[in-house]
């Protein structure tokens, strides 16, 4: 039995899952992945990557897999994600830290 069905029939439970776009079957659950690289990398390759997977996203076969899995495509250029990168972060810190589950020291 696949993820999907296991949570439809209430056999599993998402429990933690990244803030973000929507899984398609479980559009109440958010989700979000993306592609980063080192700080102080060359523009042109930051551009030439971003291109690249860019192209990806227009790849029939890459959209048919990713709605085999129920995922959905939330496109953002370099600047927009590396802003909601570093929002997120800050967010989940402070999440942890008022949850107590930071490391001590």
């Amino acid at each position: 039995m696949n993820t999907r069905r296991q949570l439809v029939a209430g056999i599993a439970a998402a429990i933690v899952v990244p803030r973000g776009a929507r899984v398609q079957a479980f559009p109440a659950r958010p989700a979000r992945f993306g592609v980063c690289g080192p700080k102080g990398m060359e523009p042109a390759l930051v551009r030439t990557l971003h291109d690249a997977f860019r192209k990806t996203l227009e790849d029939p076969a890459v959209l048919a897999t990713l709605d085999k899995y129920d995922q959905s495509v939330l496109y953002m250029n370099t600047e927009t994600y590396t802003k909601f990168a570093r929002d997120s972060f800050v967010a989940e810190k402070a999440t942890i830290e008022r949850l107590g589950l930071a490391a001590k020291g």
